[in-house]
């Protein structure tokens, strides 16, 4: 949900200002998140707290998502409140004695003082003397604060002792401390070091954060390249035609309206260098939307005039509402943010009909043929040059063309069979790669079967099952054993009509995986094609072959039921009973059947067996 609201251009965090309360020694705390200066609007993560410029109180360190990425916050609350710093040192346990417990006792009557100072400020209760804090590794969301423990003594003059709780070992007692003062804690001496930091000048100057303009223009260049779907526009004379061209040349698709200001100027352009643009062998394809929006009243005959009237040298037409949920598809599939559609829209296609540029807003002719030049001389796993900063690629972008083809899955079912292909055959391609980590190939083999069985299904679905047929063979040529493949095969066999082939094929298939019986009966798949008919005579011939086996017998019994064969199925009932006296649910079939058939004594009988089962949890004498 939250990623949906992300992806639609709301906030992350909701514009919510950070907040800062204050302890008031009672049950309440006081929000003083105004007036302390801590309420930014940041979207804050993780918090760091330090002494950092060393004068006794506590200085923060913020880190946010959004800009600015690092903010410091300098304590200047004025004080005369006293403090301890103490930072220890492990020697038999870990050397930063992570998980150390320390405990700061004041002198009695530094705890007298102190707490007539608290009671003169508040009447509140006051807690108890000992102060106690533990090292922690990470004290935060994604943060951790100085290592330095940092005790706030109030009016306190004078420190009786600390205790060390070492993480591992025994309690140890430090005495001679001073307050306002930090000491370093070593374990095993008992005895603290002063500590004098190093002397330094902080020239820390607050910087303005300055905000980019917001800008209509983009250019996206993808990290990856995925083939379009099959799109088709309108010619002006109202001829549907496929955009991509078997020339495998390079197109631009260019959305456009014939109201739109920007959209006349980039084409005017274009057609002033057409010369240019027809050398570096780009096909252009500029399609209007006129009249696909709510309320808009123009048509394409508005479009054409201005076309002619530019003497526009490249391929024109309309755009489809097909065509542009498709497109809306790809592009939302690239993209977290969703920018409402605007024109002009222009996607650049490579050779091959794959996706390499997209462009929001106009786009000028040097930078369409920088991008030509780049799309025929780079490699296409090189992602052109759609990093944001400089460098190289760490690991490969990698888009699920798998999440593609579920997003097509609604309207486009076509669209999901050819997504779902390419991602079977970019999976089996990495599988056959040596170079492939043992990982990413436990990751490829845990979900290709699944995709081929989706794909027959879908292939089933929309009317193929030939081809369903073939691709649960493909799958099953590398995984023999899976029951998904095996049941889906069978299923597209019965389809086709070709009953004794999938009998045949279910009896192999059982010899290989035995639970096929229990989880998926031949029996229900023969009746979910309507053909009850091969169901019994296969039903049938699984009493022959198995006559102690009562599974045949009931499933057959059950079906003859089902068709209204009530004799034929009061027998087979009866051959379960004789198998198995304590199946009740074949017992209770057959009290029913014999009521239906009219033998009212035989099926009071029959339920007074079944109650003497409930009542006794065994057979009845």
């Amino acid at each position: 949900m939250l990623h949906q609201l992300v992806a639609g251009g709301g906030s992350f965090s909701g514009n919510e200002r950070h907040c800062c309360f204050l302890n008031t020694r009672s049950t309440r705390f006081a929000n003083i998140s105004a007036i302390s200066g801590l309420d930014h609007k940041d979207d804050g993560r993780g918090i760091a707290i330090t002494d950092w410029d060393l004068d006794g109180d506590q200085d923060l360190w913020i880190v946010n998502r959004s800009g600015p990425q690092v903010r410091f916050l300098r304590n200047d609350v004025p004080t005369e409140n006293q403090f301890l710093a103490v930072h220890l040192e492990g020697q038999t346990c870990n050397r930063d004695a992570i998980g150390a417990r320390v405990e700061v006792i004041l002198n009695e009557q530094s705890r007298v003082n102190d707490r007539k100072q608290s009671m003169e400020t508040s009447k509140a209760t006051v807690t108890d003397s000992k102060l106690i804090k533990t090292l922690h590794a990470g004290d935060g969301y994604i943060s951790q604060s100085s290592k330095w423990l940092h005790f706030g003594l109030g009016q306190a003059d004078s420190i009786d002792h600390v205790m060390v709780h070492w993480p591992g070992g025994k309690p140890e007692i430090f005495t001679g401390f001073k307050t306002s003062k930090r000491y370093r804690l070593v374990q095993g001496t008992g005895h603290p070091e002063p500590w004098v930091p190093l002397r330094r000048e902080l020239h820390l100057r607050p910087s303005t954060l300055t905000q980019s303009t917001p800008d209509s223009q983009g250019r996206h260049a993808v990290s990856t390249r995925i083939p379009v779907p099959t799109l088709h526009y309108l010619t002006f004379d109202g001829t549907s035609r496929p955009i991509l061209t078997p020339e495998g040349k390079p197109t631009l698709i260019n959305l456009w309206a014939s109201w739109c200001a920007s959209c006349r100027d980039e084409l005017t352009k274009w057609t002033d260098d057409a010369g240019r643009l027809r050398h570096s062998d780009l096909d252009i394809l500029a399609l209007t939307v006129d009249g696909l929006a709510l309320g808009d009243t123009s048509g394409s005959a508005e479009a054409k005039q201005l076309l002619d009237g530019l003497e526009f040298p490249f391929r024109a037409g309309a755009s489809q509402p097909e065509l542009m949920e498709k497109l809306e598809i790809l592009q939302q599939f690239y993209f977290s943010y969703q920018r409402p559609f605007a024109v002009p829209l222009s996607l650049l296609i490579d050779e091959q009909g794959r996706l390499s540029v997209i462009y929001h807003g106009t786009v000028d002719v040097d930078t369409l043929l920088a991008d030509v030049a780049r799309m025929k001389a780079s490699h296409p796993d090189t992602g052109l040059d759609s990093k944001l900063f400089e460098g190289r690629w760490a690991t490969r972008a990698n888009y699920s063309l798998g999440e593609l083809a579920r997003r097509f899955s609604h309207k486009f079912p076509d669209e999901e069979i050819h997504y779902l292909r390419l991602a079977i055959r970019g999976d089996e391609a990495k599988t056959d790669e040596p170079k492939t980590s043992p990982r990413l190939l436990r990751k490829i083999n845990k979900r290709l079967p699944f995709q081929r069985y989706r794909l027959g299904k879908l292939l089933m679905k929309e009317g193929h099952p030939d081809q369903a047929f073939e691709e649960c063979q493909a799958g099953l040529a590398r995984f023999p054993e899976n029951l998904a493949l095996i049941t889906l095969s069978i299923e597209s066999l019965i389809w086709q009509g070709q009953y004794d082939r999938a009998i045949d094929s279910y009896r192999k298939a059982l010899r290989l995986q035995p639970a096929l019986e229990r989880q998926t009966p031949l029996a229900r798949l023969l009746e979910k094609s309507a053909r009850r008919d091969k169901a019994l005579v296969y039903l049938s011939e699984q009493t022959t072959l198995e006559p102690t086996n009562p599974e045949p017998f009931f499933r057959l019994g059950f079906l003859q039921a089902q068709i209204g064969m009530t004799d034929a199925a009061i027998h087979s009932l009866k051959s379960v009973l004789t198998l198995d006296p304590a199946n009740r649910e074949a017992g209770l079939g057959m009290a029913i059947l014999l009521e239906k058939a009219g033998n009212i004594h035989g099926a009071a009988e029959q339920y007074n067996h079944l109650a003497w089962q409930l009542a006794t949890h065994e057979e009845a004498p």
